[in-house]
């Protein structure tokens, strides 16, 4: 099992695990019939943020899921037990 706390260390954006009270609204994706429960949800801060989220995925053998505005009506922004990598607050710096 993952473990959220240890992994907040490694990442620059927010790392929310099943026990987190912001994790059933992360989880939420558009389509209502869509009720999917990963085992972690990143929403990266950077690319170094992306890469470490592909890395542990690969490294962990889960499932990985990337989101980007949760509107995919077959729900391809969450998955069942796997990592969610959210690019929701990812954006690029004010010009």
């Amino acid at each position: 099992m993952l473990s959220t706390p240890q992994l907040a260390d490694e990442f620059n954006g927010h790392v929310i695990g099943p026990d987190d009270p912001d994790y059933d609204r992360a989880r939420r994706v558009f389509s209502g019939a869509i009720d999917r429960r990963p085992a972690l949800i990143v929403r990266v801060a950077d690319v170094d943020d992306v890469a470490r989220v592909i890395a542990l995925a690969r490294d962990s053998g889960l499932e990985l899921a990337v989101r980007s505005g949760g509107h995919s009506g077959a729900g391809h922004g969450v998955t069942e037990g796997g990592i969610v990598l959210d690019l929701g607050e990812m954006r690029a710096p004010p010009t």
